[in-house]
């Protein structure tokens, strides 16, 4: 009887192992020529698959990138998992500080993921995955401040603003990371602890017990 040693031929993955593949693809391309030298064809051709696969499963390239986008949030979310996990922070201001510092890691370790979760331009935005994973990656900071407002640290009528302020920081940290601008003129910000750093010093800012908070605003308005 004849044996095969050679890899899975084209066509022979099933859905979720052409998923994993066709993934894979679309992360090289990424990181070889960026977005424009996407196409399902050669998405197809990287993943060793026949032709017509990405487009069976996916539609076209929006659909493909989206399928991307949809893996990053998820592993977003499984980072801040793992990370709340093996930290077990015990107040919400700690919590946040974990969920921020697991978000820099994630882009840092997925770049192409994290650009491509918010290129808006390229994704189908109306995908029912991508608004689930999404909404939940998002969802994830939101219980982490209601917690805070739930502690004092924050008023409740400012959690939104304060959801806002510090997924603010986070991204804003990552983007200056990514071009160059944070190393360029801070040559402390490659210790890979200088993130986290930033990020507990505004939470530490932000999060003031209320008791603390009225103190303050009495001492103010004197």
């Amino acid at each position: 009887m004849k044996r095969y040693s050679e890899p899975q031929r084209k066509g022979r993955y099933h859905h979720g192992a052409l998923s994993a593949a066709l993934l894979k693809a679309v992360e090289e391309i990424l990181r070889k020529s960026g977005p424009h030298g996407l196409s399902l064809r050669a998405a197809a051709r990287r993943a060793r698959v026949s032709h017509s696969a990405p487009a069976h499963h996916y539609k076209n390239k929006a659909g493909l990138l989206t399928a991307f986008a949809v893996d990053g949030f998820e592993r977003l979310s499984r980072t801040a998992a793992d990370a709340v996990l093996r930290r077990s922070p015990k107040s919400g201001a700690a919590l946040v500080e974990v969920l921020g510092a697991a978000y820099v890691q994630f882009a840092f370790a997925n770049p192409h993921h994290f650009a491509m979760m918010y290129r808006t331009d390229l994704l189908n935005l109306k995908d029912p995955e991508y608004q689930r994973a999404s909404h939940r990656s998002f969802g994830i900071l939101w219980q982490a401040v209601g917690r805070c407002a739930a502690e004092g640290l924050i008023p409740r009528r400012s959690a939104e603003e304060a959801t806002v302020a510090l997924w603010s920081l986070a991204y804003g940290l990552v983007m200056l990371k990514f071009s160059g601008r944070l190393d360029e003129n801070l040559p402390n910000s490659s210790d890979p602890g200088f993130a986290e750093r930033a990020i507990r010093f505004f939470v530490r800012g932000l999060m003031v017990p209320a008791a603390q908070r009225r103190r303050s605003l009495k001492t103010v308005s004197r």
